[in-house]
């Protein structure tokens, strides 16, 4: 622990005091000034010695112990300030009470406290400056543990939607794993009590920045709705943007595999560019025909994911649905665009429905939906009016 040094045991009075006094206050004074700057030192050497002995102390940690010692740092140099300003008032007196002749040992007196004012000035004017750098890194501390807090915060959804997705993953390699066991046993051949699984993802776009669409969410929503009424695990999605609709598809991807029939439906803006055909986001700025690989999404995706990825039961019906055929002004400047929506070619298995023909183009529809739409989940409900089944 540093030691405080002793100060002066006190300061003559002018009145009485003789100039040999007066001196030797002085530099009584200026010895203890000298004491005080050893003793800051002293306290800066304690603190960095502490705080390398204890490298896992806290920012908050180490910012107190900053300021314990520039507190002690403060009071030392505010004493010595002290002692010295009692002395400059002495020395007034000591030079209005002693006459010309005396005046040379006052002037020496009288340099000496300047001295020690001025060397108290400048410490003081040191300590401030390191208050203030104190004050700095506090802050940037703060900021760090700012940060910090949310890059915890952002792992720890990061590892509950990893564990989500496992446990998905486990789920389904349970059922396909009850599959594979029902298909060795021959129970798969035998009678059929239920329906296969049904999935179906639903897209509606009407939001678009240039073209908004009325009827498209209307379209996904009764869609929906009646997939859902025919038995079908549907994941709905509205207004979404490139990445929403490419989460949406590895989603409806995962349950491909464990069911019998799948479908796929989007209402929205659809372009035809160079012969294939793209479902365009909400958020896309299209402009040029070279764009739109790059922020639409191309439909044959659909079909090629839900060729590609087979049924456990081997027996599973694809259909995809594009009521997308809707006039688009932009594709009138483009070169290799054309009107309306180009023909697929359905792989094995698979049924493919447009709004309209190939190279046409149809109305968004004044009502609540289009008129491709309206007409599908009308008939829908005629049928099981009628207690029929469909799909």
């Amino acid at each position: 622990m540093p030691l405080y040094p002793r100060s002066p045991a006190g300061i003559p009075d002018g009145r009485s005091a003789s100039l040999e006094q007066m001196l030797s206050s002085q530099r009584a004074v200026k010895a203890f000034d000298a004491g005080i700057t050893s003793y800051q030192g002293c306290l800066e050497s304690e603190n960095n010695a502490a705080l390398a002995a204890n490298p896992d102390l806290t920012e908050d940690q180490k910012s107190e112990h900053l300021r314990i010692v520039f507190q002690k740092q403060n009071a030392a140099v505010d004493e010595a300030q002290a002692l010295a300003d009692q002395l400059n008032a002495q020395i007034r007196i000591f030079k209005e009470r002693n006459s010309a002749s005396s005046r040379t040992g006052y002037s020496v007196a009288t340099d000496s406290v300047t001295d020690i004012e001025n060397a108290a000035a400048k410490e003081k004017a040191k300590t401030e400056e390191v208050l203030a750098a104190t004050r700095e890194e506090q802050r940037r501390a703060k900021e760090a543990r700012d940060l910090a807090e949310k890059l915890k915060a952002a792992r720890n959804e990061r590892l509950a939607a990893e564990a989500a997705l496992a446990e998905s993953q486990k789920e389904r390699s349970e059922a396909e794993s009850a599959q594979s066991l029902a298909l060795q046993s021959g129970t798969v051949n035998g009678p059929k009590t239920s329906p296969g699984k049904r999935i179906a993802l639903v897209i509606g776009n009407s939001a678009y920045l240039s073209q908004p669409l009325a009827n498209p969410v209307n379209d996904s929503a009764d869609m929906a709705k009646t997939l859902r009424s025919r038995g079908f695990k549907v994941i709905e999605r509205t207004n979404v943007s490139l990445n929403e609709m490419r989460r949406a598809a590895r989603e409806f991807s995962e349950e491909l595999v464990s069911s019998d029939a799948a479908l796929f439906y989007f209402a929205g803006h659809g372009v035809e560019v160079s012969g294939r055909n793209y479902l365009v986001p909400v958020g896309a700025d299209i402009e040029k025909e070279l764009e739109v690989a790059d922020q639409a999404y191309d439909a044959t995706q659909i079909t090629e994911m839900m060729q590609s990825i087979p049924s456990a039961s081997g027996q599973r019906v694809n259909i995809l649905i594009v009521d997308a055929c809707r006039n688009n002004p932009l594709t009138r400047s483009w070169r290799s665009a054309g009107k309306g929506l180009a023909k697929m070619d359905a792989p094995t298995g698979t049924i493919i429905a447009f709004s309209t023909a190939p190279g046409r183009v149809v109305a968004d529809g004044k009502g609540r939906n289009s008129p491709f739409t309206k007409h599908l989940t009308n008939g829908d409900r005629k049928t099981r009016s009628a207690d029929r089944t469909s799909v």
